[in-house]
């Protein structure tokens, strides 16, 4: 965190740096244990099957039952990698007691990774061919963005009766999204998940990649009036342009109405001791 203070002018800028890493359980959904019949008996990891049972449907053969603390203790691995770094800047000047302007930015870089390796000794992968044992799903997020945006603000009580607020903003911004992954099937036995000893590609399939960008502009004007804390005005008028909206149509106007009357602060409301705040409102506007 950083301020400076000089006069008129006040500057502040906030940075920060966040970040995380998630290594998923090596056991597994948790359906794999509740399933296993508690009957049979608990085998150490090295043990690939805990039993096997017949099956009359096919003349006697049979399938085996798998030891889920096998595959636990295995090189499989299910990973994500996160950071992000963002910083805020703000300023504002006060060219005297009734017209002040603020400024502000923000900037943001992120990127999220994730592997998820299933060993070729896995025994989801029991009866398939060598070369297609074993699994990589790789994936890559990438996300910038920035906002800047700068406000005009007249404020301003005369003969004590009339009280003029005025806003005149302007705002830009821009985001950018990437996203990139493939799947890679076929390892040696003894891999630990390198993607270079990969056999190939899923069948069939192909990396992946997207990127998508937007931009927005905004213009904001905004003018309130009030009399004697009693009669309320207010204008506002936007006009926002954005990617968003399509090439045959970049911008888009919003405007709205209003008016209120503080009846609480009339003479003959403030002789009724059971009000504290009665007020009449209508506005009109499109979004």
């Amino acid at each position: 965190n950083l301020n400076y203070r000089a006069g008129k002018l006040n500057i502040a800028n906030r940075a920060f740096v966040t970040g995380f890493k998630g290594n998923e359980s090596p056991y597994g959904s948790f359906e794999t244990w509740v399933n296993t019949n508690p009957y049979y008996k608990p085998l150490s990891s090295s043990e690939k099957f805990l039993t096997y049972k017949e099956d009359s449907r096919s003349s006697g053969s049979s399938w085996n039952v798998f030891n889920p603390i096998y595959d636990a203790n295995l090189s499989s691995f299910n990973t994500t990698k996160n950071y992000v770094i963002n910083n805020n800047l703000m300023m504002t000047y006060d060219f005297n007691s009734a017209l002040r302007l603020t400024a502000s930015g923000q900037i943001s870089k992120g990127m999220t990774n994730t592997d998820n390796f299933l060993s070729p000794l896995h025994s989801s992968f029991e009866g398939v061919e060598n070369r297609k044992k074993g699994s990589l799903a790789h994936r890559e997020s990438s996300a910038f963005g920035f906002t800047a945006n700068a406000m005009l603000t007249y404020s301003k009580v005369l003969q004590d009766k009339h009280s003029i607020t005025a806003n005149l903003r302007g705002e830009i911004s821009e985001s950018q999204n990437r996203l990139n992954g493939y799947k890679a099937v076929g390892f040696p036995a003894a891999s630990n998940g390198n993607p270079s000893f990969a056999f190939g590609f899923e069948q069939d399939s192909k990396p992946s990649a997207s990127t998508r960008v937007s931009r927005r502009t905004t213009i904001l004007g905004s003018i309130n009036y009030s009399y004697d804390q009693r009669y309320n005005f207010d204008v506002n008028y936007n006009l926002d342009g954005s990617t968003s909206f399509g090439s045959n149509n970049l911008f888009s106007p919003y405007y709205s109405f209003g008016t209120s009357w503080n009846i609480h602060n009339e003479r003959f409301a403030k002789r009724v001791n059971w009000i504290n705040m009665l007020r009449l409102r209508a506005n009109i506007g499109i979004t």
